[in-house]
């Protein structure tokens, strides 16, 4: 193996690793700065809501259409328009802290993340089948540090720079991310040329999966929008509940 292409595949480790640590902070950081954003804009309960249901509706939108997006996009542009994206939905939350602000920056981050979710597992399988194993289960942990490290400096990063640039702060991360993913190898000097891609099964196991997945993961945006509000509520501290979600985020990080 040349030590170029030996080089590129780890580069693009890395660039994968970034990609997925930025998918959750925008939701993650949410939950324990919620009373802040609540005071500062009016925000209701119900519209508090929409700045976690929003990202997921559209993620769930958009991953409908991967098919689509990978043939006019293609995988590599794809995935540098939804990091674009989340950097862009990050940052403007700091000068546009309005209501309308965070959820259109809701909408618009979940847009981003779609994208990324969409092409990502379908880029890993199709350059790097025989690490595809390592490169998703590298690609889940990061997903999963992302929110464990949003959700436990959420407090602390608000105290220095406000709810509004402890919001912000995510879209600085996502714009490393960016520039390591525009430095990356093309797909094409990505390839294995060993690698030989076979399709999912049909049928009824796309069902089953369907429903232990959609399962799994309401169940997980749950416990991301609310466990830190709930415990707040219950005497909590922010910088305590969002500790506490950290340390449950950081077990599914071992998992991972």
């Amino acid at each position: 193996m040349p030590a170029s292409s030996r080089h590129s595949r780890q580069f693009l480790f890395i660039a994968i690793l970034l990609l997925g640590i930025n998918l959750r902070p925008i939701l993650a950081v949410v939950g324990p700065l919620l009373e802040q954003i609540q005071q500062a804009t009016g925000l209701d309960d119900s519209q508090a809501g929409l700045l976690t249901t929003l990202p997921i509706l559209a993620m769930g939108i958009c991953a409908l259409y991967g098919g689509w997006l990978q043939r006019h996009l293609g995988e590599y542009r794809g995935i540098l328009l939804g990091i674009t994206i989340i950097m862009v939905a990050c940052l403007v939350r700091f000068p546009w802290d309005s209501r309308a602000g965070l959820l259109v920056s809701a909408a618009l981050g979940g847009v981003g993340i779609a994208l990324i979710q969409a092409l990502v597992p379908s880029f890993i399988k199709r350059f790097f089948l025989q690490r595809s194993s390592l490169l998703m289960g590298l690609y889940t942990t990061g997903i999963m540090a992302g929110a464990a490290v949003a959700a436990a400096t959420a407090s602390p990063l608000s105290g220095l720079a406000g709810w509004s640039g402890a919001l912000a702060f995510w879209g600085i991360l996502a714009f490393i991310a960016l520039l390591v993913w525009r430095k990356a190898p093309s797909s094409r000097e990505a390839h294995e040329p060993n690698a030989i891609y076979h399709p999912a099964p049909h049928g009824l196991q796309h069902w089953a999966l369907m429903l232990f997945f959609g399962i799994g993961t309401g169940a997980y945006s749950l416990v991301l929008a609310w466990l830190p509000p709930y415990y707040m509520q219950l005497g909590w501290s922010a910088a305590q509940s969002g500790f506490l979600l950290g340390g449950l985020t950081l077990t599914e990080v071992c998992a991972g």
